[in-house]
């Protein structure tokens, strides 16, 4: 008997297996208990040397974030 969804199902397959490994790369960090600091970052441009965030502006009516970062000791 021919099946008239047969395409369709296998597209819908792919999609869900797709969508399901998304997901686990999306929340695997969660399950590791692992994380990423955002507010330092050492040891990018020299031994010494840090990455931190001074400033950040956001602006409502443009949907912009304007970030400023200081380099340095």
């Amino acid at each position: 008997m021919y099946n008239k969804h047969r395409y369709r199902n296998k597209y819908l397959a792919c999609v869900g297996i797709v969508l399901v490994i998304f997901l686990i790369i999306i929340v695997s960090p969660y399950w590791t208990g692992k994380s990423v600091d955002t507010e330092q970052i050492t040891n990018i441009v020299t031994g010494n040397s840090s990455l931190h965030l001074a400033d950040s502006v956001y602006n409502p009516d443009t949907g912009n974030i304007l970030l400023e970062y200081y380099i340095g000791d």
